[in-house]
């Protein structure tokens, strides 16, 4: 499914790009690569990073009250979260069951 959404943001807002497994996580696969434009674009794949809040990026799972973050996996080169399918790579992610 092809995306073309516009969001209005203003300073300070934090954006939140969720990948839902619907109830089941096979065939789950998301190949995304959102830009984000303000003042200067952020391209996801272009600023990918194993450091948590490197250009304002930062990795997190939802645990049932708050976002944490996910642990870097440096033999993959993704973030894991707390399940083995719950991942996050520089241009894809793959949500958890």
């Amino acid at each position: 499914t092809d995306t073309d959404v516009s969001v209005g943001v203003t300073e300070g807002d934090a954006l939140y790009f969720l990948v839902d497994a619907n109830g089941e996580n096979s065939s789950d696969g998301t190949k995304w690569d959102p830009v984000i434009t303000y003042g200067v674009s952020n391209v996801a794949s272009q600023q990918f990073s194993s450091v948590q809040g490197h250009s304002n990026w930062y990795y997190q799972e939802w645990n049932g009250n708050s976002y944490v973050n996910m642990v870097w996996d440096n033999l993959n080169q993704f973030w894991q979260g707390s399940q083995p399918w719950l991942v996050v790579a520089s241009n894809w992610q793959h949500p958890s069951p």
